[in-house]
């Protein structure tokens, strides 16, 4: 019907100008989007979650925390629908993880494990990179440097070996600086253990 095919153009419009940067027009088309999706009877059962993907991309990007936990939760909720395509299972797993579980890296680990191990199934470069970064990044949080810097390490070689591509400058991106964020840990680690070891022998 015309709702139908009006909001599936409005979801295009949104993700040409998430990608372009277009923040503000992002955001108005898929709120247009989701009101005529609203309306139409034959939206499709794709529409739903291929919108909340790009409304969670559009709200991380401005801050906007509820919009993003509302948007999370309406993409899990999608996982129950029979059906499911698992390469979008794989991304929703992924992309909010982090998001739903900011206070709990363990919830987050074991999201994003869930969700990488159907990606590595499909051979899912993309994705399993950006779980690994993400896991990197739980890691590093959790106190695990060495498993941070292994799976940052193993996700920035994904990306260097990738031809060009959005997803792999992004993970690039993330996984050097967890890097550089486990090798200050470790010189404060030493600093500390040497400033320890200076002290005990003044004692």
């Amino acid at each position: 019907g015309a709702y139908g095919r009006a909001a599936a153009l409005m979801l295009e419009v949104g993700q040409r100008a998430l990608r372009q940067g277009a923040l503000g027009t992002a955001g108005a088309a898929l709120a247009a989007a989701r009101d005529l999706a609203g309306q139409a009877g034959d939206a499709g059962p794709a529409l739903g979650p291929k919108l909340d993907l790009l409304q969670f991309e559009t709200f991380a990007a401005t801050g906007d925390r509820p919009q993003v936990m509302a948007a999370a939760d309406r993409l899990i909720a999608s996982l129950g629908e029979s059906g499911s395509d698992p390469r979008l299972r794989a991304r929703i797993l992924i992309m909010t993880a982090r998001a739903r579980h900011q206070d709990d890296p363990d919830a987050a680990t074991d999201q994003l494990a869930a969700g990488r191990k159907i990606a590595a199934a499909l051979r899912d470069d993309a994705r399993v990179s950006e779980a690994n970064v993400a896991l990197a990044q739980c890691a590093l949080e959790a106190g695990g440097i060495t498993r941070a810097g292994e799976l940052a390490r193993e996700a920035l070689a994904a990306a260097r070996s990738a031809n060009p591509a959005e997803w792999s400058v992004g993970v690039a991106i993330q996984a050097l600086q967890v890097l550089g964020a486990t090798e200050k840990a470790r010189d404060l680690n030493a600093a500390r253990a040497a400033f320890r070891s200076r002290a005990f022998s003044v004692a």
